[in-house]
């Protein structure tokens, strides 16, 4: 019995929040595909090459050399289907690197319980998956940072629960040309996540992506090639336009497309997003429509101490 009950949330999980693209459902862990923040979701999930805030600690930890203060972040996400999806992330710069700590979960509750025996409900469960991570970044030469982070992956629904540690690498290269920057991560690296003894690969990414900052840091556009375990490649662009608005206020517009969520159930792919920040901190919202799957709306704050 409580196999079937396994099974039926795991489907039930895979069908919220796995996104159709080359062989989907043949990877599990499948919210470690959702990644963090509302920045980096507005623009197509393209952060590889951009990674200047205490979220490079998920996406590309050789991005935490970027900061030169200890930095907060934390964002909360309408995730589909009725699921709540958070992030935290905590960055420390020192002389011999930075060093970053975090936290993503997505939860689902009220998932009905259901045997093979009867079509009635009996009662109710939930879920929970959880990476926690460490990260390192440091500079290795002028221009070139390199990062590495391990990751505890946990998955629990209802009674049963799996749990696997993954690793991260990441590069990225400021370029002699001023304006570009270059960056490439490979995340997820581990094995199978073992679940009511059947196992699923991690789903392994491997990212490539570029990152050009115009008109004195006012505009920045972003691509890339991203490539999961078991899925097709993808491509995602992005772009953020951030004017000036009083003082030491800066606004944000932001706006992006991923190929890999045009098959989910008449998904454009597109999202948008706006912002603004202080020296100190800053706040951020993204929309993004997954179809008939509904929205998601994600909400980030960061702080810098």
């Amino acid at each position: 019995m409580i196999r079937t009950l396994s099974l039926g949330a795991v489907l039930t999980f895979i069908a919220g929040s796995l996104w159709a693209g080359g062989k989907a459902g043949t990877t599990g862990a499948a919210f470690l595909k959702i990644g963090a923040g509302a920045r980096a979701a507005a623009m197509g999930n393209t952060f590889t090459a951009v990674a200047d805030d205490a979220d490079a600690s998920i996406w590309n930890p050789a991005g935490l050399t970027q900061l030169s203060r200890p930095q907060i972040t934390a964002a909360h996400t309408q995730w589909i289907q009725g699921g709540q999806h958070d992030s935290w992330a905590y960055a420390h710069p020192t002389k011999g690197g930075t060093f970053a700590a975090s936290v993503v979960t997505l939860a689902y509750e009220g998932i009905e319980r259901r045997t093979e025996d009867t079509d009635d409900a009996e009662g109710t469960f939930g879920s929970l998956d959880g990476a926690y991570g460490l990260s390192y970044g440091r500079t290795v030469l002028d221009q070139l940072s390199l990062g590495l982070g391990m990751t505890f992956v946990r998955q629990s629904i209802d009674s049963e629960s799996a749990a696997v540690p993954t690793g991260t690498v990441g590069a990225l290269w400021k370029t002699p040309i001023s304006f570009l920057t270059l960056g490439t991560a490979v995340r997820n690296i581990g094995g199978s996540i073992d679940f009511v003894e059947e196992g699923d690969p991690l789903p392994m990414t491997v990212a490539f992506g570029v990152a050009g900052r115009f008109l004195k840091d006012r505009l920045l556009c972003t691509t890339e090639v991203r490539a999961v375990r078991h899925e097709s490649p993808a491509l995602g662009v992005g772009v953020e336009v951030s004017p000036r608005l009083y003082k030491n206020a800066v606004g944000h517009l932001r706006a992006g497309y991923r190929s890999d969520v045009q098959d989910v159930s008449d998904a454009t792919g597109a999202s948008l997003g706006l912002g603004f920040s202080f020296p100190r901190w800053g706040f951020d919202a993204t929309w993004a429509p997954y179809g008939v799957l509904g929205d998601t709306f994600r909400y980030a704050f960061r702080f810098s101490f």
